[in-house]
């Protein structure tokens, strides 16, 4: 990060400095922790955040800059980058996106999922309840915690196998929710109900490591080509996902189907 750094602060002040001359400090912090106007607006973060500050004084005329990095706090994935000088942001880069949401990009994609016919090959749509509650999801309001931490509660869980059908299709949409920057708090609705409710080790393990920052490789394809619109290589990487376990790969490519559904809707 360190090379990133002097990079930044040379294209964005135009000083041209040597590792030694920085400083450097890390820090495990909450977002609300974060000063106000030192991040960009549409920037969205988890709960728990890791800072890494680099620092740099200008022997000439004794300003300060700092160049941030804020990422998980593994700090496997990076959510947004920025210059400071003197306390004051003058650059940021948000990174992890997919693109800007814009209602194209989301109808395309939508299109897209749909043409798969992924209605008919996911086991998770057991009842009317089941039915009942992605209906409601869809039409749900963003910031309706209520709901969604009863949507999460009725899904964790829910099937069987190494990895059932409820946690797959939640999984795909922590990684749509992610890849968007969309501000869901589903880190909080996810570790409070894996503390009541029980569900496989396997899918234990894979939420905790989802919402860290790591992505299968399947699915870092799927979402690399959506990012690059190399849309060339789609049926190849639907088609890795879908050889994934049973129904595994058809459920998670569900909840990114219904993730995509519901941002439509709320564009329109």
């Amino acid at each position: 990060m360190l090379e990133t750094a002097i990079e930044v602060l040379e294209k964005c002040a135009q000083l041209v400095t040597a590792s030694e001359e920085w400083g450097y400090e890390s820090v495990t912090m909450e977002k609300e922790e974060i000063e106000i106007g030192t991040l960009p607006k549409d920037v969205h973060l988890p709960r728990l955040v890791m800072t890494h500050l680099y620092i740099y004084c200008a022997p000439e005329d004794g300003k300060d800059y700092v160049v941030y990095f804020i990422t998980d706090i593994t700090s496997q994935r990076e959510f947004v980058r920025g210059l400071l000088v003197e306390g004051r942001l003058v650059w940021s880069q948000i990174e992890g996106t997919i693109d800007e949401i814009n209602p194209k990009l989301i109808y395309n994609l939508k299109n897209n999922f749909q043409s798969l016919g992924i209605d008919e090959k996911t086991e998770l749509v057991a009842n009317e309840r089941d039915q009942l509650l992605i209906e409601e999801f869809l039409d749900a309001n963003w910031e309706n915690h209520e709901f969604f931490q009863q949507f999460v509660a009725h899904f964790l869980g829910r099937g069987i196998g190494l990895t059932p059908s409820g946690d797959d299709m939640l999984m795909g949409m922590i990684m749509m929710s992610n890849s968007f920057s969309m501000p869901m708090e589903w880190s909080s609705f996810i570790l409070t109900q894996l503390e009541r409710t029980q569900t496989t080790k396997v899918s234990d393990a894979y939420y905790k490591a989802l919402l860290s920052g790591y992505i299968s490789t399947q699915f870092v394809s799927l979402l690399q080509i959506i990012k690059d619109k190399k849309m060339t290589d789609w049926n190849e990487a639907i088609s890795r996902i879908a050889d994934y376990g049973h129904t595994s790969g058809w459920d998670t490519l569900f909840g990114i189907f219904l993730f995509l559904q519901k941002l439509e809707k709320s564009l329109s």
